[in-house]
């Protein structure tokens, strides 16, 4: 990990005779490539400690490194600041201009030579520094460590848009479709408590590849929303939602589908004045070549888990679900949604990784509720087939019918 003045990567005036500490962290078990790397206090605490120009100049072998975090959260743990300081390489400036700037992962390459990572800091939170791959290049073995870290430094200015500004940090594929899979499970454990087994076992590690979203782990919904059935068949096929937003206006969440799939069209409309009342006469003014049928009415509760995978940069959504039908008669629907949110944009991001890394987080995701006694379904049974379900009478919750496999 490579720590110095944060006018590396933004531009802000620089401190004078500003070292490069480079914090030699210990070998992970596994080298493969990553989008992304997350790195926790106690992931920071160095093997070793190099420190590069500055006052002092160029330094020889990393020394011994203090057995306290090189950063913790905001800052340089006390003890390492200390460290610094006490060596004469840094002054009380220099460490308020101290930002994590980079991390550098090395792995054999092929005809003997080594390839370097450069991934740079992207999030900075009290939890932990998330930093996004920007380049890779080859490099003897023999390389020093000067040499290396001057040869990284020249890649800090690749995707600088988008690790320097969180609000451009991501992009998304198949911009207005849902990618999504679901797992319909049955069981004592209420949605709260599956949300939470998951949500730990990603934080323990049981997830391999996956992080939770850093500074935004777990997010707790809750709407009512009123249900159409779409009556024309083809592509126009699919449901249509009305939810009210706090200011009194009402958002049209419209999904167009002919059958339950990973894959479906959905957009929406928001800031409607309209009533309850006028939901039918709206659509058909809207729609009219459609055609419209009320379902029931329900209440959604969903607690989401906001994923990302180091491997690819992908980020999911792992939304626990409660629907409880309003009328005519109280069914209760219950499911973990996988769904395709955006990527975090990294050299060498792939669309085409979208699917299988889906699938993966949804073997870990059925393993868990496997592991606690649910009965789980993998599938695409929608919202909309549960309601259908219920308007034709079908006994239950819909959990037995989505053990069917996907529906039309």
């Amino acid at each position: 990990m490579i720590l110095s003045d944060v006018a590396i990567q933004y531009t802000v005036g620089a401190v004078s005779g500003m070292p490069v500490v480079v914090a030699r962290l210990p070998d992970e078990h596994h080298g493969e490539p990553r989008a992304l790397a997350f790195l926790r206090p106690e992931d920071t605490v160095a093997d070793s400690v190099a420190v590069i120009g500055g006052e002092g100049g160029p330094t020889g072998a990393p020394g011994a490194a203090p057995s306290a975090p090189a950063w913790d959260g905001t800052g340089p743990a006390p003890d390492f600041a200390a460290f610094l300081q006490a060596g004469g390489h840094i002054g009380e400036e220099g460490l308020y201009a101290l930002a994590p700037v980079m991390l550098l992962r090395t792995r054999a390459g092929d005809g003997g030579d080594l390839l370097t990572e450069v991934l740079m800091c992207s999030r900075v939170r009290v939890i932990g520094t998330l930093f996004t791959r920007v380049a890779e290049f080859r490099h003897p073995v023999a390389a020093d460590l000067t040499a290396l870290v001057e040869q990284a430094l020249e890649h800090t200015g690749a995707y600088r848009a988008h690790v320097t500004v969180e609000e451009n940090t991501y992009t998304q594929f198949e911009k207005g479709t849902e990618i999504e899979e679901k797992i319909t499970f049955e069981g004592g454990i209420p949605v709260w408590g599956v949300a939470r087994i998951l949500w730990s076992a990603i934080q323990n590690g049981e997830f391999s590849g996956f992080i939770t979203d850093p500074g935004y782990e777990f997010t707790r919904w809750q709407f009512r929303q009123h249900n159409f059935e779409v009556l024309a068949s083809g592509r126009s096929a699919g449901h249509f939602s009305f939810a009210q937003h706090t200011d009194g206006t009402y958002w049209l969440k419209r999904k167009l589908f002919e059958q339950d799939a990973r894959r479906r069209s959905e957009n929406f409309i928001a800031g409607l004045h309209i009533s309850p009342e006028d939901f039918d006469g709206y659509l058909a003014r809207e729609y009219p070549d459609f055609g419209f049928r009320r379902l029931a009415t329900t209440t959604r509760s969903r607690f989401d888990i906001n994923v990302q995978s180091l491997r690819s940069g992908h980020c999911f959504g792992i939304e626990t679900d409660e629907v409880i039908t309003q009328e005519p008669a109280s069914r209760t629907l219950r499911q973990v949604e996988l769904e395709y949110l955006e990527s975090r944009v990294h050299a060498g991001l792939d669309p085409d990784t979208v699917d299988t890394e889906m699938d993966t987080l949804a073997s870990h995701v059925e393993k868990q509720l496997v592991t606690r006694g649910l009965t789980v379904r993998r599938g695409y049974y929608s919202k909309l087939s549960f309601l259908r379900d219920g308007a034709a009478g079908v006994p239950g919750d819909g959990r037995a019918q989505a053990d069917a496999g996907p529906r039309s």
